[in-house]
């Protein structure tokens, strides 16, 4: 079993970078039915790109970063929503 608790709402990602709420670590939902997976980038506080992935519908992730590091989809995204977390186990 996952067990996380819940430290912000879910919001949406853009292209613009978002910190999180600074969370370190970040779960990730496509809220789509049947739809396409979709790129999702990490940044540092600088603006390099620390690595990116595919995120498929109804396939959550928890991603792992820096407080300052930011995540961000393409332009024309707008089903990606990301929420402050902690892994309890």
């Amino acid at each position: 079993m996952n067990i996380i608790k819940l430290l912000s709402e879910a919001i949406p990602l853009t292209d613009a970078g978002d910190p999180v709420f600074e969370g370190t670590k970040v779960l990730l939902q496509h809220n789509h039915a049947g739809g396409n997976s979709h790129l999702v980038t990490l940044k540092n506080a600088g603006g390099d790109i620390l690595g990116s992935f595919f995120l498929a519908p109804h396939r959550p992730v928890v991603i792992d970063k820096e407080p300052t590091d930011t995540l961000e989809v393409g332009g024309s995204v707008t089903d990606i929503f990301a929420t402050k977390i902690a892994h309890m186990g």
